[in-house]
């Protein structure tokens, strides 16, 4: 079968081949990661890396920056400014995040994106790994927690705080709630010592006028008192679920989220208004439907640099098919076509083990207008293999009337889990390129990653792409490898290897021909009072090959970084020395230096303020001038309503020459009680040499909407009534919590509830005992099983009665008189009886002692419906609390007593009433074998003589 599967794949790439057309040659934008692809860092901290971008277009451009972080990662330096860039030139950006000091250990991922504000297709990404080294000295465990809280109802949590390390540590506790609840935490500060372990107790009131069924989330922060000797914190987050205090009957149509937002955006006194409009979900209850959307416009992006371009989209997908319409970002492979923005057409199919895609896209603002048509097939093997096959050639519409063609891109995909920690990426391209000289070229790519152990990783990518091949890689040769290990205890080290090369054939009529290599070697180590160091040490030389030379220098470097958490704060310092060398003009510089401060501050949870700042020589440029940079941010989280930030950034190194640039951008984000949404975007930009700045902005009002689809057939109904039987009138109980598999519900004050929307299925009711007081029971075994089906509704009524109490003790009995022996011959003063098989004979209870309980004694209580079982424990007792009034039978399992003896009585006949609580003796007793001796006569002894 996998054979006929391979030599169909194979045979079905070439039918493909047939239908396609490709992309065109470059972006005019280039990134590429000056950082070792590898990092290692300890959570809490804050990690630095930076990227080298240049415009390869033919004017200045305005870029927009996107660093693409993990759930929870904090951003330092902000990305809201816009990069503007000359033909030809390059800037080193840094960027620095924050890592979440609970941050689970493992590999991440960070992107760093860039593209033109006016051509969404001039774009380029790179991206670095960050492995997340496991730290553990506190933990928090959560001992008690309700799973469901009514709407206005207090709560509380029990949390156990266990030290880990190996010294005395004074804490204090911080708690989050969101949404915002009056919360508390007892004590709230404590000295726990190593090894120890203490209770806290936490209180949380709830909204009682709260609408929907929301998630109370509760981040509990436990830190050290004093950080002199190294900060200490461990974070928990708790969710519990808040139910309003009435069940109102929804979900009867099926909604597809959507939402309206009207925007305005200005600029240098021009004014645009845009609306848009857009949602995405599901179309059908099982799922297998689903529609996205966004239809904006009119294009208001050149009033505004703040302003957005107009965008049609549709998407849909039903079961395997994928399909899209309009603009957006068409793909097919690294090597063929990593990013397309333009406006097509796109199918996507993958049945099984499948998948096929095939596109048309024609770019949407640069000229001349350039078509697209792709295609590709995957097919996966097994789990750890994955083949794909790529095709795409494109045409260049030089007049409205007339096509030609340009390029063909073939490339060949496979995905390889050699191991579960080693993974390969290959990648093989062809370019045939036809017209006046017709050419073909290769392509491949190889991407390696994993580790020997836990504690060495590695990382290895190598991109070609010669000369003629017009992929998204074009005339490159990019290397770039990476390794870490430990040398000794927390001491770890880190050897990384970059070169790139372009213009491989050193073509005279291109401007450059780059060749840069990078070694560096770094060591790194955590102090056990929290302060982390690193020395760095790293050699560049970059030259340029092509006549007349533009540069060619060389760097030799050795930086030391320094990063400490004080509490609340973080700090990082990089102090870098070495020697440049000019090697076109033959000069030296022994005093290289490069200095930045980064800086995190969060003095509460609606708090946060960062700072950057950063002055030396630039990198990567060859230039001998200074930069110096300085980039101030805060944060405000008023109530939950409100957010602001605001952020400033002084840059010496702006597009024209290196006058200093001043940028202010704020943002107020303001959510109303209905759930609409105003969103008020602002920047300000002031070069030094001119007179006026730049003002723009962005003003957005957002409208949520629940668009009707259809109404629901296949959902059913559950209700009832909870009422105390143990009354007359019975009446109604408000405020009791009934769950049906996820579903939760809570009756209203005439003891009703409902569960309007069931998908058809079988649904255990169950009550929550908390929620129907103390000593109560319902009437009815729970949970009651109930099928819904769609369309019906169904009721329920639940009785609740004061629960019952029977304990009791099973232990053995004998006669006052009675002596145990080692042969377990019992001897009294009237007869001599022998334990034994025999007659049971049961003495007079006055007659009888009790002696030991007997252990390990099975016990079963049952009223027909449900059935409970105990072992007695050690003294022989054993007690069932909590059960419902009415007949029950007790049964007593004689399989472990004693050898010889018997249950008195082996069943026994209950009738409980409400509140009732009962106490009952089991006897064991011995069977008895009374022996008779006869006098017959006298045994005469007869004396022997010698």
């Amino acid at each position: 079968m996998m054979k006929k599967d391979f030599i169909f794949f194979f045979c079905f790439i070439s039918l493909l081949f047939s239908l396609s057309f490709a992309q065109d040659r470059g972006y005019g934008v280039e990134v590429r990661s000056t950082s070792p692809e590898l990092l290692e860092i300890e959570p809490g901290r804050i990690v630095t890396g930076s990227f080298l971008v240049s415009n390869k277009t033919q004017g200045e451009e305005e870029f927009i920056e996107e660093l693409k972080l993990p759930a929870g990662w904090q951003e330092i330096i902000s990305d809201q400014f816009p990069l503007r860039l000359k033909p030809e030139e390059q800037r080193v950006r840094v960027v620095a995040f924050m890592v979440p000091q609970t941050c689970a250990t493992g590999r991440y991922q960070i992107g760093y994106s860039i593209r033109s504000e006016r051509d969404y297709n001039i774009t380029d990404s790179d991206s670095i790994s960050v492995v997340v080294l496991p730290v553990m000295k506190l933990e928090i465990l959560v001992e008690g927690k309700p799973e469901v809280v009514i709407a206005g109802d207090a709560y509380g949590l029990m949390l156990r705080l266990v030290n880990k390390g190996n010294s005395k540590i004074d804490l204090r506790f911080k708690i989050k709630s969101t949404p915002t609840y009056p919360v508390s935490i007892k004590p709230p500060v404590i000295a726990l010592e190593a090894g120890k372990s203490q209770v806290l107790k936490v209180e949380v009131e709830t909204d009682a006028k709260l609408k929907k069924r929301i998630k109370n989330v509760l981040e509990i922060k436990a830190e050290t008192e004093d950080s002199s000797n190294g900060v200490v914190s461990v974070s928990r987050t708790v969710l519990v679920e808040i139910i309003p205090k009435v069940t109102d009957e929804f979900g009867r149509y099926l909604i597809l989220p959507s939402q309206v937002a009207l925007m305005g955006a200005g600029q240098d006194g021009k004014n645009g208004l845009q609306a848009e409009l857009s949602g995405r979900g599901s179309l059908d209850e099982e799922g297998k439907r689903g529609i996205d959307f966004l239809f904006r416009g009119p294009d208001i992006q050149e009033i505004s640099r703040r302003g957005r371009r107009d965008e049609y989209r549709l998407s849909y997908h039903y079961d395997d098919i994928q399909l899209h319409f309009g603009d957006g970002s068409y793909s097919l492979s690294p090597l063929t076509q990593k990013f397309c923005y333009g406006r097509g057409l796109e199918a996507n199919i993958s049945p099984e083990r499948y998948g096929l895609k095939v596109f048309y896209a024609e770019n949407r603002w640069s000229q001349p207008k350039l078509r697209r048509v792709g295609t590709s097939l995957s097919y996966q093997f097994t789990k750890k293999l994955n083949i794909k096959g790529n095709f795409l050639t494109k045409r260049n519409r030089s007049t409205s009337s007339s096509w030609s063609y340009d390029e063909k891109l073939y490339s060949l995909e496979s995905k390889v889990e050699l191991a579960k920690t080693l993974n390969l990426d290959l990648e093989l391209g062809y370019c045939d390129t036809e017209g006046e000289q017709e050419s073909g070229e290769l392509a491949f790519r190889i991407n390696l990653d994993g580790q020997l152990s836990d504690q060495i990783r590695y990382s290895y990518e190598n991109i070609y792409a010669g000369p003629n091949y017009f992929g998204y890689y074009n005339d490159a040769d990019y290397k770039s490898s990476t390794i870490t290990f430990p040398i000794y205890r927390k001491l770890r080290g880190n050897f990384s290897y970059r070169s790139y090369k372009n213009n491989l054939d050193i073509d005279s009529t291109k401007e450059t021909a780059n060749r840069e290599k990078s070694r560096q070697a770094s060591a790194f180590y955590s102090f056990p009072f929290g302060t982390h160091i690193s020395l760095k040490y790293e050699d560049l030389i970059r030259e340029d090959c092509v006549l007349p030379v533009n540069y060619n220098y060389k760097e030799k470097t050795l930086k030391l970084e320094v990063a400490q958490t004080f509490g609340k704060f973080s700090l990082r310092t990089h102090v870098e020395r070495g020697e440049f060398e000019d090697r076109l003009l033959a000069t030296k510089n022994n005093n290289l230096e490069r200095y930045s401060l980064y800086l995190h501050f969060r003095p509460s949870y609606g708090q946060t303020y960062s700072l950057y700042t950063r002055t030396g020589h630039s990198s990567f440029t060859g230039s001998p001038k200074k930069t110096k940079t300085i980039d101030i941010s805060g944060s405000w989280n008023i109530k939950d309503e409100i957010c602001i930030s605001l952020n400033f950034r002084r840059d010496e190194s702006g597009s024209e020459g290196s006058q200093k640039l001043s940028n202010i951008f704020s943002t107020l984000n303001y959510t109303l009680p209905n759930n609409h949404a105003l969103v008020l975007r602002s920047q300000w930009s002031k070069y030094e040499q001119k007179q006026k700045g730049e003002f723009s902005f962005l003003l957005m009002y957002t409208i949520p909407l629940r668009i009707p689809v259809s109404k629901k057939k296949s959902i059913g109904v559950l209700k009832g009534k909870v009422y105390d039987q143990e009354k007359p009138e019975k009446p109604p109980i408000p405020k009791v919590i009934l769950t049906a598999n996820e579903a939760t519900a809570i009756t209203r004050e005439n003891g009703g509830y409902i569960f309007p929307s069931l998908e058809p299925g079988t649904y255990y009711l169950r009550v929550d005992k908390a929620s129907i007081g103390f000593n109560r029971v319902t009437t009815r075994k729970l949970p009651v099983i109930i099928e819904v089906k769609g369309g019906e509704t169904i009721t329920t009524e639940i009785g609740v009665v004061t629960s019952c109490k029977f304990s009791g003790r099973v232990a053995i009995f004998a006669l006052p008189s009675d002596k145990k022996l080692e042969d377990k011959v019992s001897i009294s003063e009237d007869s001599l009886f022998l334990i034994g098989p025999g007659k049971e004979e049961k003495p007079k209870n006055d007659d009888l002692r009790e002696g030991r309980g007997l252990g390990n004694t099975l016990v079963e209580i049952t009223d027909g419906e449900e059935v409970l079982r105990q072992l007695t424990d050690e003294k022989g007792r054993f007690s069932f609390e909590d059960i419902r009034p009415g007949k029950w039978k007790l049964k007593i399992y004689d399989y472990n007593l004693p050898t010889h003896h018997y249950l008195e009585q082996e069943e026994f006949q209950l009738d409980l009433k409400p509140g009732e609580e009962r106490e009952i003796t089991v006897k064991v007793l011995p069977r008895h074998r009374p022996i008779q001796i006869i006098d017959e006569g006298k045994i005469k002894q007869e004396n022997k003589q010698n």
